[in-house]
């Protein structure tokens, strides 16, 4: 399935559930940069879990948007992104079908059916399978919902899509024989047949494991759905062989790197202290499919492309404009939100030095305090996209009307700049969205909607619309019209 050369795999599609994962994103980009067209699928399962059980990762890590946007920054290529829950049956049909509506893509039309699926969306803890049975139920409900219902898809769309199945070796347990490449051959009673090997694990995540397998098993049986089930061992270490040209996917300041920005994407050898340990491969296909012998010649995605954010420093790194403090024309005035510290921040909001620039302010859409508002809107509007349906008419619906009414109440306000009291009126109409969107995010971080440093970063951005607002308040005058 892994082609080399990028002119053969043009053209060819290929799906990865659970793209958001330490196994998912690096696979994306491995394709990606062979010529393929990649569409990933997460719904945060994870980072959310960790969220819940205060166990935050080792060091903040760019949502699965940003990766993609880092990734077409850095390589010209597209990965198309879909935030949505595939144990809901329309959301994983919609990816065979074509209504699929992508949360991010440079090109939304949709990328055809599948020629591949990769199958990493499971809950991947066994320690989480068994806290209690709150846990349990979330783990057994998530990994056969999803199974099952791309089982579906495939029988009811595209039965000719071959699926990798990502199992694991603790499938098996610890039996006293040796384990076959999948198969094992029993004679009794004069007479003989070919079973999957029985597996008994010692986890109600492994056991999860078991039954996908068996979900895929019934679907090769009677739909003759081609299906591999890959049982890997752990995967070690920080970082992958890298091959490629590193300069590919090197930016501008790659000379200075976070030696924990070091991890990379899967492989199918896994390098002990004294060993090299590889699992079997379960090979599950129909009869059109040809027999495969062990698996010493396939190997995993080595992720040869480097991961973005190894490469690339967050948001807010210690990039600043040319002034990172800004000032209206009169900088002996300044009360508490007029000091803003951004990367953004290059420029004050002072419609004279927007003319001196030989730049003109012709409506509020030019100020940058009112495009990044918008941005930051749009944003809150995507994420909020995947949080629960009893939040539709309250906690969704709120923090949506509050980050979009900072927009329009900044060209309301525009609008009346002639006067200059209606014009701060409605600048601190603006100013108190700001506030509301502050607490409907802090809502949405202690709901478990969305992640620690998600979180930390619109609050960021919020704040600094703030801040520029603050100035704006402090120092009117140069906005207001002025009479003749």
């Amino acid at each position: 399935m892994a082609k080399e050369s990028n002119d053969s795999s043009k053209g060819e599609h290929i799906l990865i559930l659970g793209g958001d994962g330490y196994l998912g994103w690096p696979t994306a980009m491995y394709f990606s940069q062979r010529g393929y067209q990649v569409t990933v699928v997460d719904n945060y399962f994870r980072r959310n879990a960790c969220t819940e059980l205060d166990v935050g990762m080792l060091y903040p890590v760019p949502t699965l948007v940003q990766r993609a946007k880092i990734w077409h920054q850095l390589t010209g290529k597209e990965i198309k992104v879909l935030i949505g829950d595939l144990t809901d049956p329309e959301v994983m049909r919609s990816l065979f079908k074509g209504d699929v509506a992508y949360t991010w893509a440079v090109d939304g039309k949709f990328s055809g059916i599948p020629e591949t699926v990769i199958h990493y969306a499971e809950q991947p803890s066994a320690p989480y399978s068994l806290i209690n049975y709150k846990y349990a139920k979330i783990t057994v409900a998530n990994n056969l919902l999803i199974t099952n219902n791309l089982v579906w898809a495939l029988r009811d769309f595209s039965r000719d899509t071959h699926v990798v199945h990502i199992g694991t070796m603790g499938e098996y347990g610890t039996p006293k024989i040796d384990i076959p490449e999948g198969w094992i051959e029993i004679e009794k009673n004069g007479r003989s047949d070919r079973f999957l090997f029985p597996r008994q694990a010692s986890s109600l995540y492994h056991t999860t494991k078991i039954m996908d397998t068996d979900l895929f098993w019934f679907g090769v049986r009677m739909w003759d759905l081609r299906v591999t089930d890959l049982m890997q061992g752990p995967v070690y270490g920080i970082e992958t062989e890298v091959r490629g040209p590193r300069s590919e996917v090197r930016c501008p300041r790659s000379d200075v790197r976070d030696p924990r920005s070091e991890v990379r994407g899967p492989r199918s050898e896994i390098r002990g202290p004294r060993s090299e340990v590889r699992g079997p491969r379960s090979e599950i296909r129909g009869p059109r499919s040809e027999v495969r012998g062990p698996m010493s010649d396939v190997r995993g995605p080595r992720s040869e492309i480097r991961d973005p954010r190894s490469e690339v420093r967050g948001p807010r790194s210690e990039v600043r404009g040319p002034r990172s403090e800004v000032r209206g024309p009169r900088s002996d005035v300044r009360g508490p939100k007029s000091e803003v510290r951004s990367p953004r921040s290059d420029s004050s909001l002072c419609p004279s030095w927007r003319q001196a620039m030989g730049e003109q302010i012709k409506s509020a859409k030019d100020l940058r305090v009112y495009k990044r508002a918008y941005d930051l809107s749009m944003e809150i509007f995507t994420i909020s996209k995947t949080w629960p349906a009893e939040e539709k008419f309250s906690l969704t619906d709120q923090i949506r009307r509050s980050s979009r009414s900072v927009c329009a109440n900044l060209r309301e306000a525009w609008a009346k700049r002639r006067y200059e009291a209606h014009f701060v009126s409605k600048l601190t109409d603006a100013d108190g969205e700001t506030a509301e969107t502050d607490t409907w995010l802090d809502y949405a971080l202690d709901c478990g909607y969305i992640v620690a440093d998600e979180h930390a970063r619109l609050t960021e951005e919020n704040r600094a619309v703030g801040s520029m607002l603050g100035s704006m308040l402090n120092n009117p005058q140069p906005f207001v019209i002025k009479k003749q």
